[in-house]
C-alpha cells in the first residue's frame, strides 16, 4: 500500500509539474466509486489519493504550489462516469483525471478523456 501511495505521489507531480509556472492550484479530478459494488475499492482509493496529495503539498517540493483535488462518486455505474468526465473535461481548471475505480468504468470513460484530451490515471 505505501509503494502505491508514492507512486501515486510520484504521478501527481509528474502531470503536475509543467503547468507550475501559471498556477498556484494544480486542480485534479479525483473519480472514484464511493458508493455501489466498487465502494470497497472506490473509498480506500480515494483516501490513499488525498493522503497522497497532502504528503506532496507539505513537502513543498512544488514551491508555492498545491495540489487541489475535488472528488467525484460514480456510483460504481459507467454511465455515471462518462457524464463526470464530459463535465470535467469542459471545465478549464481540471489538469487530469485519477480513476475511476473499475475496469468497466475505465474503458467506458478512456474514449472520452481522449476526446478531451484530458490525462487519465486509472488501475
Amino acid at each position: 500500500m505505501k509503494r502505491r501511495l508514492l507512486l501515486a505521489g510520484a504521478a501527481l507531480a509528474a502531470f503536475a509539474t509543467p503547468s507550475l509556472a501559471n498556477a498556484a492550484d494544480i486542480n485534479i479530478a479525483v473519480v472514484q466509486a464511493l458508493t455501489g459494488p466498487y465502494a470497497f475499492v472506490g473509498v480506500p482509493n480515494s483516501n490513499a489519493i488525498k493522503l497522497a496529495a497532502d504528503d506532496i503539498n507539505a513537502s513543498g517540493v512544488l514551491g508555492g504550489n498545491t495540489i487541489k483535488l475535488e472528488v467525484f462518486d460514480t456510483g460504481s455505474d459507467k454511465g455515471q462516469g462518462i457524464n463526470l468526465v464530459n463535465r470535467i473535461g469542459t471545465d478549464p481548471k481540471f489538469l487530469m483525471v485519477i480513476g475511476p475505480t473499475s475496469t468497466i468504468e475505465a474503458l467506458a470513460v478512456s474514449p472520452v478523456n481522449n476526446e478531451r484530451k484530458l490525462p487519465l490515471i486509472t488501475t
